[in-house]
Formats: structure tokens, sequence, C-alpha cells
């Protein structure tokens, strides 16, 4: 009987060291790649007033032609000009519609690979009656290519989780789990005084910069 209480006993213990998961070091690793823009891409618009809908609307419409015209005249494209917003409200002042008004906005994002020309068909929106402007920014069409580099943040976690375990006196063992996560950033350029712009009749100075693109991971390595 006893013999058989200690077999059992030894088996159990084989068992729960057999399932017992290995010692483990988790740890996180990054990289950042930076490279020019290859894009530039800005929205304009034409905000209108007027005391009927009507009215509002063709003001609007006549003064958005004129920009998308102006717009293509000086090289944009077709294909490289969207609508991005349009509506037709009551404008809201001091916490209440106004009464007796309406106000139409209609807007087109504006996006080229000819990334110096941004600044002058901003510049020309403005000048052609755009009173309304956002969204400038400049970025990379393609960032995967830029991010397979940054990549090398493995290489990071692993050199961070050798010298952790060397701290305690273990080894970094085979790589057990890993997760990614990528995230290009975009710099932005907020709206302006539409007005001034257009007084002053020269192009705002935007510059393109250089971008970067991140990659960050979690990966966790067996602890020897």
């Amino acid at each position: 009987m006893k013999q058989s209480v200690a077999l059992v006993l030894l088996f159990v213990a084989a068992a729960a060291s057999a399932e017992a998961p290995p010692h483990t070091i988790t740890v996180g690793g990054s990289a950042r790649i930076v490279v020019k823009a290859d894009r530039g891409q800005f929205t304009v618009g034409v905000s209108s007033r007027a005391t009927t809908v009507t009215s509002a609307l063709r003001t609007n419409n006549d003064k958005m032609q004129r920009v998308i015209a102006a717009l293509k005249a000086h090289g944009a494209a077709e294909n490289e000009i969207s609508t991005s917003t349009f509506s037709i409200t009551q404008p809201f002042e001091n916490g209440r519609h106004v009464v007796g008004e309406y106000e139409v906005q209609n807007s087109v994002t504006v996006t080229r690979s000819a990334v110096a020309s941004i600044s002058d068909l901003l510049q020309i929106a403005i000048d052609a009656g755009a009173n309304q402007a956002w969204n400038v920014r400049f970025f990379l069409a393609e960032p995967g290519p830029v991010r397979d580099k940054a990549l090398a943040a493995y290489n990071d976690a692993r050199a961070r989780a050798q010298k952790l375990a060397a701290a305690a006196g273990k080894s970094v063992g085979d790589l057990l789990t890993i997760t990614t996560e990528q995230s290009p950033r975009f710099p932005l350029v907020g709206g302006g005084d539409m007005e001034s712009m257009r007084l002053a009749g020269t192009a705002p100075p935007l510059q393109s910069g250089m971008q970067s693109v991140e990659a960050s991971i979690v990966a966790q390595f067996e602890l020897k």
C-alpha cells in the first residue's frame, strides 16, 4: 500500500514538473527610421453665408468652382483633388442657431507627389477664393518598406533581454512570443488666417521635413 502511494505521488510530481511553464523574460524593443516625405496634402474650402439656402449655395458653388479651376490650371490633376466635406447648416453662435441665416461649406483635399508644389497650390486656392484651410501634412505613400527596416526593433529587444538576464545570472534562450506595433508619425500644420494670407500674396512657408517611422515590439524569451 505504501509503495502504491509513493508511486502515485511520484507520478503527480513528474506531471506537475512537465507542465510547469519555463522561466521567461519579457522586454520591449524599438527602432526608428527617418526618411524624406514623398507626398504632400492639404484641404481647402469655401464657407458662405446668406439669408436663404439658395443664395448661400449659389455663392458657394461659384467660389468653389473658381478654387478647383485654379488648382487644375496650376498643375493639380483630376485624380489629385477629391471632395472632403459638404454641408448646409444654420450658423451657430453664442450657444444658439442664428435665425434667418444659412451657411454652406464645401472643401476639397489635394494630394500630390510633387511635394514642393504644395505651398504654391495652397496660396493659389486662397487667392481664388478659399477662406478655409487645414490638414496640411507631408507623409510617405508606401511606409511599408521603411517599417520593415525599422523592425530591427527585435535586435534591440534581444539585447535588452540579454543584459537583464546577465544581471540576474541567467542567459536568454529561445524566442517564445513576439508582438509588433508600428506607427509612422505625420506632422500636421494647422489652419491660418485666410484673409492675411490672401493679402500677403505669397505662398505660406511650408517645409516637408523628414518623416519618422517607428516600430516597437514586445518579445518574450526563455530564461535559462
